[in-house]
């Protein structure tokens, strides 16, 4: 049997439906009938994000979600959003002093900072 890949972004409208409602809410948790119907819908939403990627070039808001799936709940995802502080590492100035994480306010700012800065050159 061949696979046919989807290069359209519509054929993935259900998985975009859910990955808005999940930013809109800043996560979420869907419950399936059945674990293949999980894992099935869990790589749908990773090849949307794939596709809005490859006809984008830009960042796009899902960037940072996470769609996981836990050994206790295969019928479940958890649709939630990857900061720095999930990286399991300590962050510190070079003077050894620990430094806090960037909080999603922070990161915003500074990616629009930078946006502005470059939009101001003349390149």
């Amino acid at each position: 049997m061949t696979r046919v890949k989807v290069h359209t972004l519509g054929a993935y409208a259900d998985c975009f439906q859910i990955m808005d409602k999940a930013l809109a809410a800043k996560g979420l948790v869907l419950t399936f009938n059945t674990h293949t119907q999980a894992t099935q819908f869990r790589h749908r939403c990773y090849s949307a994000r794939k596709t809005l990627a490859n006809k984008g070039g830009v960042e796009t808001p899902y960037d940072s979600m996470l769609i996981v799936k836990t050994k206790e709940e295969p019928t479940k995802l958890v649709f939630r959003f990857r900061s720095a502080d999930d990286l399991p590492v300590t962050i510190s100035g070079l003077d050894g002093q620990p430094l806090p994480t960037f909080d999603d306010d922070f990161a915003r700012q500074a990616a629009a900072l930078k946006k502005g800065l470059l939009d101001d050159l003349d390149i």
